[in-house]
């Protein structure tokens, strides 16, 4: 390393060796950015499988080598998932991964005297939201989850209307309106499906009207599990009836009465 870059953090991205992960910890963007505070070094064909070559991580400033160079000359390593042989890695240096509950993983890496950031552990607050892994995976697999049910649905998801008859559309429902419930829900109604939510939280389910769908309450000894002590309120005899936008649906009226 010339003496120029000698003062600069050395940076290594990994290619990630768990079948089926195409992600890559770090896209040719990033490089550019962190190029006036550090050298990159980057595996070869870390990205290829998230549609960045080698070439692009070249022109944008970082240096493609081997794998055994890029532990030995990094001092902070970034990955998706931890490598499979912590034991390899450099000691003294920093791993910036997901695993951060990983008790083995925290077990291994110490021994190595190696400082890992589990990306799990940040917290959800306003300032470390850019930093944030959780949610827009979680966003990401609610929209693939519809996609893929919907593959596999032996019914159409939208509703179709054809000189051979009408096809009534999919119904939909998500238990859990955290971010990925709350995707699942948006690209279901996009597809033209009737969508239901879900939740125990009442903070989630003013956000699930948001996205217009039925919401489901259970009006039956409601529980809060909004992390606030578990309040409960008790109302027996009333029957868990569905919701549209935090009012409840007409019955006795041939059915439910929806006002958008």
């Amino acid at each position: 390393m010339s003496a120029i870059n000698s003062h600069l953090l050395q940076v290594g991205v990994l290619r990630e060796q768990r079948p089926g992960e195409r992600r890559v910890a770090m896209v040719p963007h990033d490089i550019r950015r962190l190029s006036v505070k550090a050298v990159v070094l980057i595996e070869r064909e870390a990205g290829r499988d998230a549609g960045f070559p080698d070439d692009a991580y070249v022109e944008a400033g970082a240096r493609v080598t081997s794998r055994g160079d890029v532990i030995a000359g990094s001092e902070l390593l970034v990955t998706i998932r931890p490598p499979e042989a912590p034991q390899a890695l450099r000691p003294g240096s920093i791993l910036i991964s997901l695993g951060g509950r990983d008790n083995d993983l925290t077990s291994a890496l110490r021994a190595r005297s190696v400082t890992h950031l589990g990306l799990e552990r940040l917290p959800r607050t306003t300032r470390a939201q850019s930093m944030d892994v959780l949610s827009s995976q979680a966003a990401i697999a609610g929209y693939a989850a519809v996609l893929e049910g919907g593959r596999v649905l032996d019914v159409l998801l939208p509703m179709l209307t054809t000189a051979a008859g009408s096809i009534k559309p999919a119904k939909m429902i998500a238990l859990g309106a955290g971010f990925a419930g709350l995707q699942a829900i948006a690209t279901a109604r996009r597809l033209g499906a009737i969508t239901h939510g879900f939740d125990v939280r009442e903070a989630a389910r003013e956000q699930v009207g948001r996205v217009r769908p039925l919401i489901l309450r259970n009006r039956r000894g409601g529980v809060d599990h909004s992390g606030r002590g578990h309040r409960v309120r008790a109302r027996a005899g009333r029957p868990a009836l569905p919701v549209l936008h935090g009012r409840r649906s007409s019955a006795g009226s041939g059915g439910q009465r929806a006002r958008h």
